[in-house]
């Protein structure tokens, strides 16, 4: 589902879709690991996940379901 992204991302910046996943996740681990304020981490603890810190996929599936219902509030067609 994601490779399409990981790929793309990785052609405008000129590096493997191995290594935009990698660095995706090591931003999500220090967003995670280093989060200090409280209203962050409620934030945080929405997104469904199997383990301690969301993978990639698991963010990014929690992002875009939760942009798509922002948009039907709002009545938005993308």
């Amino acid at each position: 589902m994601f490779t399409e992204v990981f790929m793309e991302l990785a052609r405008e910046n000129g590096t493997t879709p191995e290594e935009v996943r990698k660095e995706m996740q090591q931003t999500i681990n220090m967003a995670y690991q280093n989060c200090s304020d409280p209203k962050t981490k409620a934030l945080q603890d929405m997104v469904p996940r199997k383990g301690e810190i969301p993978t990639v996929e698991e963010f990014l599936c929690f992002l875009s379901m939760t942009v798509e219902a922002r948009m039907k509030e709002q009545n938005l067609d993308c």
